[in-house]
Parts: structure tokens; C-alpha cells; sequence
């Protein structure tokens, strides 16, 4: 049932990130702002999540402040995913 689990799991991340993709690349006037949780679209980042970044861990939504953070803690998503395919790889084996 685990390995079940996993794929589901997996396959989610891999949606949303279409739909975060979509988002990102809609003209302003066509974005649903509860998608962005409202957050401000600064050219700017913190230290906190690209801290989790470095270490490959996911990224709290508690330390986010910005709409870059909040990219940065989708993009975090990649280190919660469990079976090479998903990234592209041939084997099905559990990273």
C-alpha cells in the first residue's frame, strides 16, 4: 500500500506544479490572487528558504514572505518526491 501511496503522492506534486506553472505565466489581469496567498511580488527572497534549500529540505510556509519564496518552497517539493520516474529517470526503484 506504501508504494501506492507514494505514487499518488507524487503524482500530485507533479500536477499542482502544472497549475502553479500556469499561473505564473498568465497575464496579470487573468490571476486568481488566492492562488499567490496574497503575497507580495518582490524582486526578493529570504534567507530562511533558501537556508531549506541549501540543506534539500522542504520549505515551511510559515517562513515565507514573498511570491518568490513561495516559488521557492513549490520548487522545495523535489525533495518530498520518491520514485526516479518522476524526475525523468528510466527505473522505478525509491529514491
Amino acid at each position: 500500500m506504501l508504494f501506492f501511496i507514494r505514487i499518488v503522492r507524487d503524482a500530485d506534486k507533479l500536477d499542482i506544479w502544472s497549475v502553479f506553472l500556469e499561473y505564473y505565466e498568465s497575464p496579470p489581469a487573468s490571476k486568481a490572487s488566492a492562488v499567490g496567498l496574497g503575497l507580495p511580488d518582490l524582486p526578493e527572497y529570504s534567507i530562511d528558504v533558501l537556508s531549506c534549500l541549501y540543506k534539500k529540505e522542504i520549505v515551511s510556509l510559515a517562513t515565507i514572505k514573498t511570491l518568490n519564496d513561495f516559488k521557492l518552497l513549490q520548487l522545495s517539493w523535489i525533495f518530498d518526491l520518491n520514485y526516479k520516474p518522476h524526475f525523468g529517470c528510466s527505473e522505478t526503484e525509491i529514491i
